[in-house]
């Protein structure tokens, strides 16, 4: 008996967590041509979630809690891209378009070797 009631303690604990999670899927673009950004950084702000953008330019976060979240989106050489979302019991699809950054501009490398004899 007293185990069946820790099984029911504990389905009753995480069901509704399970129930609560939603998807975060989307695309990444480049807003002048349209193409798909690989490897961009899909950031949830103030949490440890993050993924980055696939071959197509898509990705997907699973199993988020229902809340307000901070979207950041990031990529080298493109403007970061934030918006808020909110994730309920449905799963939320984002069309995200970068632009890119023209004020980065690399000046001057320097390199150098110290070797100790």
């Amino acid at each position: 008996m007293a185990r069946n009631f820790i099984c029911l303690t504990i389905f009753g604990f995480l069901l509704p967590f399970h129930i609560s999670a939603a998807i975060l899927k989307g695309q990444i673009n480049d807003i002048e041509t349209g193409e798909p950004l690989i490897g961009a950084t899909i950031l949830l702000k103030n949490t440890r979630i993050a993924t980055t953008s696939g071959l197509d330019g898509s990705f997907q976060i699973k199993n988020i809690p229902s809340g307000e979240y901070q979207v950041q989106v990031s990529y080298l050489s493109y403007k970061t891209y934030i918006t808020k979302v909110k994730i309920e019991k449905e799963d939320v699809i984002l069309g995200i378009s970068l632009e890119e950054n023209n004020q980065q501009t690399l000046n001057e490398v320097i390199i150098s070797i110290w070797m100790n004899f």
